[in-house]
């Protein structure tokens, strides 16, 4: 084997996934299964699509985090980024609807910035690991700026001043 042709060959360690990437990818997978078969029955209700897109998503990021490398974090802040101008879009900075709709995506966005699973991936391909965690990294800050800006708005507050109780209205319940 020359010299040149040794740089495209893949250590022995890259022909299994870690197991902490098998179990990430199988996660993610199940949960973007679950939102592709909720979303395509939402869909034949008249529906969101943003559901079985998230979902296939998902899926794509769960394929690609199993064999290592970035492009699965890339996928996933995909879709993390998707999630946010979904919600945004959906019920704009009300605080518990926007939570309700990226809490979970942005734990385990969180947990994919890991030192535990830049390692694992990079084990099995480390093209472009720094750059897409950087991605991903931005783009849950940006969901972090967004629920704290939220925290400062109250969509459900309606500015006046309530009216006084009626004098008759207090003397006759008492009576």
């Amino acid at each position: 084997m020359t010299r040149s042709s040794a740089q495209f060959t893949q250590p022995a360690e890259a022909s299994s996934p870690s197991a902490l990437l098998v179990v990430v990818a199988v996660l993610i997978g199940l949960a973007g299964l679950a939102l592709v078969v909720a979303g395509a029955w939402l869909i034949t209700l008249g529906g969101s699509w943003y559901y079985l897109v998230a979902g296939l998503g998902l899926i794509t990021s769960a394929l690609l985090l199993r064999r290592g490398g970035g492009i699965g974090l890339l996928f996933y802040a995909a879709v993390v980024l998707l999630t946010l101008v979904w919600a945004l879009w959906e019920v704009g900075f009300d605080w518990w609807p926007l939570a309700a709709r990226g809490d979970v995506f942005f734990v385990v966005g969180l947990f994919l910035l890991s030192p535990w699973v830049a390692r694992a991936l990079a084990r099995r391909d480390a093209t472009g690991i720094g750059r897409t965690r950087a991605v991903l990294g931005v783009v849950l800050a940006a969901f972090l700026l967004a629920a704290v800006f939220s925290w400062t708005r109250e969509p459900g507050r309606i500015e006046g001043i309530a009216p006084l109780p009626d004098a008759t209205s207090n003397a006759t319940a008492t009576a």
